[in-house]
């Protein structure tokens, strides 16, 4: 990705200084390139790194999803449970966790600290998908900025907030906590001897 971005600001450089060769007051020149590239040129650094790391975000989140949501109907088909999957009320990852959990009495060993962590991602993800690029309240703000590597932008009145960026690290944390997550599920299930 950052190769990429790299390129692309090259390419952004070589137009402007072609295009410019003929200028020789510097002034001149700073004014061209805020009036024609800079808004580009900046736009690689922020905007396209945020779009990809917030992809990748949702995208890690859908798998966890996915995946929960496979094993859980492969445990509701093998307990032909009363309570079907569809019954519970949750969504998403809490309603994987439920039934796992609470219906199918699997002890996960999963820390409340670390269920708490996965739902604020969920949150996170929700507010992406469903309402990105509107701002939200102080309660909300709370809540996101406990996950590590996301800044910010807060606007005074009314107290209001937006995510600015998602750090490079944001990602790497994230998969390590859902790839420890499945490891500690599929030592539950060997556990209580079950197959998927």
């Amino acid at each position: 990705m950052k190769e990429s971005i790299d390129s692309r600001k090259k390419t952004i450089l070589e137009r402007f200084e072609k295009e410019s060769e003929n200028i020789s007051d510097s002034q001149s020149k700073d004014e061209m390139f805020e009036y024609k590239y800079l808004d580009d040129y900046q736009s690689l650094d922020q905007d396209y790194t945020f779009i990809l790391r917030k992809s990748l975000f949702i995208t890690l989140h859908s798998f966890m999803e996915s995946e929960l949501l496979r094993i859980s109907k492969s445990l509701e088909n093998q307990n032909h449970s009363q309570i079907k999957l569809t019954d519970i009320k949750h969504s998403g990852l809490k309603r994987y966790l439920f039934y796992i959990e609470k219906v199918i009495n699997i002890d996960i060993k999963l820390s409340e600290m670390d269920r708490k962590t996965f739902i604020k991602y969920s949150d996170l993800r929700n507010y992406f998908v469903h309402n990105d690029g509107i701002e939200f309240q102080a309660k909300q703000h709370t809540k996101f900025k406990s996950l590590p590597y996301i800044k910010f932008r807060e606007y005074r009145l009314p107290e209001i907030y937006e995510v600015e960026s998602l750090e490079k690290e944001f990602n790497v944390v994230y998969l390590d906590l859902i790839s420890k997550f499945f490891k500690q599920l599929f030592v539950s299930l060997d556990e209580y001897d079950i197959k998927l």
